[in-house]
């Protein structure tokens, strides 16, 4: 994604104009490099693609598996964030189909946590060296030994950190209203119908903290 200088505005992949709206600034500058770029990893098709994965699916209905087994540990001790009131009150109940006495758990949410530090991108070693601040998604719906593991996080964007507090929220606000909102309010094909993507947390090492 390409974004103007004015921080006002940012070309998604459909926006094939060259010229800003709000202050008239190039999109390009004299070499024909954009003046300001995020690499943007859109999720929905990810997350449509693994929720045709058998295992994954089943990974993510651990949650209402644990909730209502009757060996689980002493409800008044909170072991895992599922137990938590925060947790509890954002999601919502589990949801619970029976048919033909047998119970089935119904697959209609999951909740992230946005992940933000700062790494070096190349010769970490050396004094200077450009760095990028990659934005990962940490499936807490997961269980615990799967939501942390590196295969099972997702990158969603690679931020310059060169970048000012400023430019940086400009992007997220991009993302945020054009794939965070929808997957949170139509939500994405699931196995039993929409799932919701709620994003209930973040960690971030950002200029200013936006």
């Amino acid at each position: 994604m390409h974004g103007c200088p004015c921080n006002k505005k940012v070309w998604g992949p459909a926006d094939d104009t060259v010229v800003c709206e709000f202050c008239g600034g190039d999109r390009y500058d004299a070499a024909g490099k954009p003046k300001e770029f995020l690499v943007h990893f859109p999720l929905q098709e990810r997350l449509r693609s693994l929720l045709k994965c058998r295992q994954y699916v089943d990974a993510v209905r651990w949650e209402g598996v644990r909730h209502h087994d009757a060996q689980r540990q002493n409800p008044n001790y909170i072991t895992d964030v599922y137990d938590t009131p925060w947790w509890q009150e954002s999601m919502g109940p589990v949801k619970i189909q029976c048919r033909n006495g047998r119970r089935k758990i119904l697959l209609t949410r999951m909740g992230f946590l946005l992940c933000i530090d700062g790494v070096p991108a190349f010769h970490g070693k050396h004094k200077g060296a450009p760095t990028l601040c990659p934005a990962e998604l940490i499936n807490l719906s997961l269980p615990p030994h799967l939501r942390y593991d590196p295969d099972n996080m997702m990158c969603w964007l690679l931020i310059p950190n060169e970048y000012s507090s400023e430019t940086q929220l400009k992007f997220f606000n991009y993302v945020i209203k054009c794939e965070l909102n929808p997957l949170i309010s139509e939500g994405v094909t699931g196995p039993d119908g929409p799932i919701t993507i709620k994003l209930l947390a973040a960690s971030l090492d950002l200029k200013g903290k936006p």
